[in-house]
This record gives structure tokens, sequence and C-alpha cells, in this order.
């Protein structure tokens, strides 16, 4: 058993809408007036983005928001835009975990999965609403961008991310927050709870729970390519590049459109750099331009490990776990800050900057292939 102890502000208001590339997985169109609330049966094991337009074949489509959902069962979604037309949405449907085989090389011997995108603000803020979460331990609601207001008519708290903040990573939280989520998320969907947390924060990667990817897998994850050259080798950026372009990742100085607009926190929403371009439209003196992305996922899917925020880690030590962190993040210049931070290399963590979100993962227990 391997263990782990641990001894808005913005010059203009950015909208982004989507030009091409209309979601691959869509299944579903439905024509709704403006603020009404949508209503779907939800697939076990997939999360939903909901894209909006004013007609069926509109020039763009607008990516409303996004709904995680790894339960089946009725799933809903208000959008908070307020439109006051008829319009009409589409929904897309998508793996959030993604299985990494052991049997293809890259340094990890056994199956695991892995999210494909960030841990977003509005996950962590269904963590931070339950009852059961030490809501002042976990929370700061300056730098999450989560808020806890009291609804008067119905006289309970609502919990929830700020306009704008759904979809980017979450971040200025701990370590140990983020292995909380984890053991929250494995408890709510009655999985193996990984984290100790009364003997200090110690990790059984036997269990079938949540956890933190361990330093090995988030690199095989990223940058391993079972088929690269013909025999398997490493990119040195996770996003099969060896070379990184400003339409593939958000990092200092590229100029990512969310950073040039964005003088509080310079995130992204998760995904963004999935091949599409986005026209942007800057207020009060509207001004237009195109921004395109290449589809900078890794070789098994994983979106966002270059850029946006460093992501915590479990790096293994001594057959134990220390607290890490991989990947660069949006305030890392290219290339120089990457030449001194290889992507390679797991860097121990001590405290909480803004810099630093995280991604879930789980051992595949059983083994995929056996009964």
């Amino acid at each position: 058993m391997l263990c782990f102890s641990l001894p808005i502000a913005t010059a203009a208001l950015l909208t982004l809408l989507p030009l091409m590339n209309l979601p691959a997985e869509d299944f579903s169109v439905n024509s709704v007036k403006a603020g009404i609330k949508l209503e779907w049966e939800a697939k076990s094991g997939y999360d939903y983005t909901i894209w909006w337009s004013p007609s069926l074949d509109p020039p763009v489509w607008e990516r409303a928001g996004r709904v995680f959902s790894r339960t089946s069962g009725a799933m809903w979604y208000f959008d908070p835009q307020g439109n006051v037309s008829q319009g009409y949405y589409r929904l897309e449907q998508s793996k959030p975990m993604i299985l990494v085989p052991g049997s293809d090389g890259g340094g990890v011997d056994y199956n695991f999965h892995i999210g494909r995108y960030e841990v977003t603000t509005a996950e962590f803020a269904d963590f931070l609403a339950d009852p059961a979460t030490s809501w002042s331990r976990w929370h700061d609601a300056k730098k999450q961008k989560i808020v806890r207001v009291v609804d008067k008519k119905a006289g309970v708290w609502v919990t929830a991310p700020m306009t704008g903040w759904e979809d980017r990573p979450v971040q200025q939280i701990s370590w140990e927050a983020a292995a909380a989520f984890c053991n929250w998320l494995s408890q709510k969907e009655g999985l193996g709870v990984v984290y100790d947390e009364a003997g200090g924060w110690v990790a059984d990667v036997s269990k079938n729970g949540y956890r933190l990817p361990t330093s090995k897998e988030w690199y095989k994850a990223g940058c391993w390519d079972p088929t690269k050259e013909g025999a398997g080798g490493f990119w040195t950026y996770a996003c099969q590049q060896d070379a990184l372009r400003y339409s593939q990742a958000n990092y200092g100085g590229s100029y990512d459109p969310y950073a040039f607009a964005d003088t509080d926190a310079l995130t992204t929403p998760v995904g963004f750099y999935d091949g599409s371009a986005y026209r942007l439209f800057f207020t009060p003196t509207p001004e237009s331009g195109d921004f395109y992305t290449e589809d900078a996922k890794s070789y098994y899917g994983c979106y966002d490990m270059e850029g946006n925020v460093s992501e915590y880690v479990m790096i293994e030590a001594d057959n134990a776990f220390v607290a890490g962190a991989m990947g660069s993040s949006w305030s890392w210049t290219y290339p120089s800050s990457w030449e001194h931070n290889p992507i390679s290399e797991p860097r121990l963590v001590v405290s909480t900057d803004r810099l630093h979100g995280f991604r879930i993962a789980r051992t595949a227990v059983p083994p995929v292939g056996t009964n």
C-alpha cells in the first residue's frame, strides 16, 4: 500500500462565441424561451455542455455553460445570461474521466482513470454547498470566486460560483482542500474513500474512490504517446507537442483572450483549446476579431495540462507520497520559465497560491479486462 503523509476586476467585458466545430456528440436540440430551466435525463458517467443560439442554423453557437454529472438521473440547467428572445439549446455529452491503460508503456503499468478537465469552480461550489462540508475551512470567496448568500424567500443558503467563473478551474485552494473534495465525491458516489484525514491525509491508492493523480500518472496521461515515432515516447508538452504555440494553451505571454481582458485571475474555461474558433466582442466599444484554437489535448484526451493552472499531484517518495504539483500555469512565460521548470519534474508544494488547481483520478479496480 502506498501512503501519503503531509509532515473582478476587468478592463473590458469579454464574450467568446464559437464560430466552428459544433459539438460532435450533441444528442438533442430544444426550442425554449429564455430563462426557462432546461431538463433532461442524464446518461451515467457523462458531462454536459450547453450551447445557445437564436436560430437552428446560426453563424455562431454560444457556449452557455457546463453541467457535471457522474451519476444518472434528471439534470437541469438555468441559463444565467437572461436572453430575452426565443432561442435554441444544444446539449453535448462527453466522458468526464479517461481510462489510461497500463499495457502501453509510459512508466505506469496499471490501469487508472483521470479527469478530462481540471475541476471547475462550479464543481468545487457543489462541494462547499454540502452541509457536511466545512465552509469556513475550505472557502475563500475573493480568491475562489464562490459566494454564499441567503435566499430570504426560501429561507436557505445558496452557494454558487460568481457569474463567468463557472467553467474556469478552481484555484487558490490547498492540497488538503483538493483531497477533501476527492473524499466528498467518493462518499457521494458510494466509493471507497482514499484519504484518511484524521491520520494526516494518508492515501490508500488501492481504494476505488477519487484522489489526486500521482506524478507518474499525471506525466503519462499528459505526455506519453505509445505511437510517437513508431515506438512510443514522451512529448515535451502535454498536448502532443515538442514546441508550443499560443493557440494551444493559456500560458504567460500567450495572448490568451481571457488573460487579455481580465486583470483579476487569468484562467481560461476548461477545454477552451479544443480546435474551436472564437469571435471576440469587447464592450462598451465593440471590436471583433477571431481567436483560433487548436485541439490541444494529450494523446489520451486530457485538456489544459499545459497552462491555465498548475495541478496538485502526489509524488512518490520512500514508498509514501508527498504533496506536489505538475504542469505550467497562466503566469509562466514561454519559453524561459519552462526551461527551468520542465514538465517532467514535479514540484513540491508547501503553500497555496492562485496558480494551483487540480484534476481528479481513480485507480481502475478491478483492472480492465477482468471480471
